[in-house]
């Protein structure tokens, strides 16, 4: 029988002898294709043998598979079939399994779904944030992304964690110069939140305004003098970007070139010393004043006159706003307005530690970096509290306008996910847009204790429902207070359930009822008494469980002060339950609620 489909294979490779049986049918099937068919058939029939060996079929069963030769032999090749095309199918890099947990699988679509973690004061929200991270980096090897949090320390908990799986080199930490820095310290990776020329100059004027709007309390800020504010800060980003292509286009010299920094565009709105030392000491654009002339004829309209047919428009029109918008402006009480409103958003910036990190004219890396699977993870002092939130929030603006940059339909991108911890500080209207970004393989994770505070810094219950609503992959641990506990229980939803009541008649007997009720899966109450580390896993398609996780070191193993006396050998896989140690490894089995 081998040597027969031995011989078909051969003829049919050589195009001597078609095969009979698809012919005019219409299937598509070549020849190579129907050899490896022919292949697992014999293969399906060589494992079926061992089968019938090992289990020693009686002579009446082997009896009637002989008789039906052709028979068992379809049935090899449609099995065979089966299995080959199952086994040699490609999955899409959406449909590929990325999470684990709960007895829950979550593709990287329904990863991409945004995360909400809620919890209350130590029930174990970092550690739930530290287990996905373990999961993350075991089924996505490229994965990049944008790490933020409130407390400035998560960076000395995530960094460990990339060191276990050899990512350590893929992190970008930007971190400002130490008190106790030698005088010649230099940042290792620095960054220029201005500094990427495939951003448009009206991404990067939105950014700023939708941080300022957010965290510097200027929501009521909607008339003119925000409106002036950003066309301003449009037109200084203009101008640096004008003033850098003109350097190019002269043959100006590299360490000459100039570049758009937040820092740099305070000082030319705010000074107009600052403003004329741009153009003249270092573009070159300012005519000097004629020796025993008008000082007056050195004004911000003489050029040089080879600049005058230039056809940078970038340029000549921000120097144009500049000349007739800005500084020639009559009403003096309406530009000290505006630049009121413009210190208010940019002095944040201003730092030489932070200008040294985040504006550096020598950035050696941009946001498209997370597109190669590199991860972005600020850590700042104490003392920076209030800089860090506008850092954090501008920078995750910008994450996101990067992600609505790829191209799904061109690129399989890999996966982008930003990580925000204590995010009540950082919550925005734009991270309700993860029903958008699903589709540039990107998402968002954020963990914070009172739904309440969300609320507050969306503008409301009304504004918060939609965006809030949109993150469906759910952790839920203890809840902070009754309003969390309902909001929960209304997300996960509610059932019909048997209800069982007991009727006792005048002779004695008892007799027994039963009627539906729809009511919670979980009830609040239960929520608020959630141990610690036990959490309801709600999966984005509807499914929830019960589950105690474990706490995972930076090793990915169950630390001490969880494991108790374990021995370091037995600490992989062991976690501890209300009935002692037990063996587990992330699946460890369901706490029982009581009703």
């Amino acid at each position: 029988m081998i040597c027969r489909c031995s011989e078909m294979a051969a003829e049919i490779l050589s195009g001597e002898k078609p095969h009979g049986g698809l012919g005019g049918t219409g299937n598509c099937v070549s020849a190579a294709g129907l050899v490896r068919l022919f292949v697992v058939a014999l293969a399906s029939a060589a494992g079926a043998g061992s089968m019938a060996c090992a289990f020693e079929l009686s002579a009446p069963v082997a009896r009637w598979g002989a008789q039906m030769p052709s028979a068992a032999l379809m049935l090899g090749a449609v099995s065979g079939a089966i299995a080959g095309v199952l086994l040699s199918r490609k999955r899409k890099p959406g449909e590929r399994r990325t999470l684990a947990m709960a007895d829950l699988v979550w593709t990287r679509n329904d990863f991409c779904r945004g995360w909400y973690i809620s919890g209350t004061t130590g029930s174990g929200k970092t550690e739930a944030l530290k287990l996905l991270m373990h999961q993350l980096c075991r089924s996505e090897k490229d994965w990049g992304g944008l790490f933020i949090d409130e407390k400035g320390f998560f960076a000395d908990e995530v960094l460990p964690i990339l060191g276990t799986y050899g990512r350590r080199g893929d992190v970008r930490e930007l971190r400002t110069r130490p008190e106790d820095a030698a005088a010649d310290w230099q940042p290792p990776f620095r960054f220029n939140v201005l500094g990427d020329e495939c951003v448009r100059t009206s991404q990067y004027v939105d950014a700023i305004l939708t941080v300022a709007e957010t965290i510097a309390s200027g929501k009521d800020d909607k008339g003119f003098f925000k409106t002036q504010a950003g066309l301003h800060i449009g037109a200084a980003i203009d101008l640096f970007r004008g003033v850098r292509q003109w350097q190019q286009a002269t043959g100006a010299p590299t360490a000459q070139w100039v570049a758009p920094t937040l820092r740099g565009i305070y000082e030319i709105l705010t000074s107009e010393e600052e403003f004329r030392r741009l153009l003249a000491d270092r573009a070159g654009l300012l005519v000097a004043a004629p020796a025993g002339g008008d000082p007056a004829a050195e004004t911000l309209g003489v050029l040089v006159p080879r600049f005058r047919g230039c056809e940078n428009a970038v340029l000549v029109q921000a120097l144009e706003h500049f000349h007739k918008r800005y500084w020639n402006v009559r009403a003096q009480e309406q530009m000290e307005g505006v630049k009121g409103t413009i210190t208010n958003y940019l002095r944040w910036f201003t730092d030489d530690a932070i200008h040294e990190v985040f504006g550096s004219e020598s950035a050696n890396f941009t946001m498209a970096c997370m597109d190669e699977g590199k991860m972005i993870c600020l850590s700042l002092p104490q003392r920076y509290a209030i800089e860090r939130r506008y850092l954090c929030s501008l920078l995750k603006v910008l994450a996101y306008a990067h992600a609505r940059s790829r191209q799904p339909t061109h690129k399989a991108y890999n996966l982008m996910v930003l990580w925000q911890d204590e995010a009540q500080r950082f919550i925005m209207p734009v991270d309700g847009d993860v029903d958008i970004l699903r589709q540039y393989q990107a998402t968002t994770v954020i963990a914070t204790q009172f739904r309440s505070q969300l609320e507050k810094a969306l503008g409301g219950k009304e504004q918060a429902a939609p965006i809030l609503g949109n993150l469906r992959n759910r952790i839920i641990l203890q809840a902070a207070d009754e309003e969390c506990a309902e909001e929960s229980a209304r997300f996960i939803g509610k059932g019909v359930r048997k209800k069982r009541s007991y009727t006792r008649q005048q002779d004695g007997r008892r007799s027994t009822s039963y009627s539906e009720e729809v009511s919670y899966f979980i009830e609040p109450y239960q929520l608020r008494q959630l141990p610690k580390f036990v959490a309801v896993f709600c999966h984005a398609a509807g499914n929830h469980q019960i589950r105690q996780f474990t706490p995972l070191d930076e090793r990915g193993r169950v630390p001490v002060w969880f494991a108790g006396l374990a021995l370091p050998w037995m600490r992989c896989k062991l976690a501890v339950t209300r009935r002692g140690p037990k063996y587990c490894a992330f699946r460890p089995p369901t706490v029982r609620i009581r009703r």
